[in-house]
């Protein structure tokens, strides 16, 4: 695709074609959907086609599949998100600005383009009114209210977790687990020999998260069975 500098259309709305050969997907072939996607949704599409299991504690994305099959999961995504990093464009000397700040951030809506740059004012675009992109509404006063609508978007998704590491969201709001939490505290130490030998004989712990974990049960069932 080469390098494309800015958020314009023919950088940002890249065609997302995909062929589902499974029987759900027959009501929507050879059609065509204006949803908000990102390619971070890849890889969620993949992995429940191959039957995996949702991992949205470690990917961003989600899934695609209800779109293939005719319908729209619950609270989907009201814009999207692109970045990009120009230190190593000319445009950072000649703007003589700290490697470290030379960020552009696109929140998009459906509608208006809002595009930012630390230092700089930002840009708009409302592509129903003009969709090439001509006339930049950055500092204009009749938009206003969009661009700060806009830029609340962008922090929105700036104050998001990327990832909690390996604990999922079932694990998390799983009752039973947390009680569990809850009644052995954290373990900081212990006075003597025999204080560590009676915690050792009385709290064992158990592999709560089996339920939410089905590959790490399975493991534990091969281990037991000597495989």
């Amino acid at each position: 695709m080469g390098e494309k500098d800015l958020f314009h259309e023919p950088s940002v709305r890249i065609p997302f074609i995909v062929c589902d050969p499974n029987k759900e997907a027959d009501k929507t072939r050879g059609t065509s959907s204006n949803e908000l996607v990102e390619a971070i949704d890849v890889v969620p599409t993949i992995l429940e086609a191959v039957g995996g299991y949702p991992q949205p504690h470690i990917l961003d994305g989600r899934a695609l599949q209800p779109f293939l099959y005719g319908e729209k999961p619950v609270d989907w995504r009201k814009y999207v998100i692109s970045e990009y990093d120009y230190s190593f464009m000319n445009a950072r000397i000649d703007l003589d600005m700290p490697s470290r700040e030379c960020w552009l951030r696109m929140v998009f809506d459906g509608r208006f383009k809002y595009i930012k740059s630390d230092g700089f004012r930002p840009m708009l675009s409302d592509l129903v009114s003009d969709p090439n992109e001509f006339n930049d509404l950055g500092d204009s006063p009749a938009f206003v209210k969009e661009r700060t609508r806009l830029d609340q978007m962008l922090f929105e998704w700036a104050l998001k977790p990327r990832q909690r590491v390996t604990i999922t969201d079932g694990m998390l709001e799983n009752t039973d687990i947390q009680r569990n939490i809850t009644e052995a505290g954290i373990l900081i130490g212990y006075y003597n020999k025999e204080e560590l030998a009676t915690v050792r004989e009385k709290w064992k712990p158990k592999p709560i998260f089996a339920a939410f974990n089905p590959v790490w049960n399975k493991m534990q069932n091969k281990l037991k069975k000597g495989n």
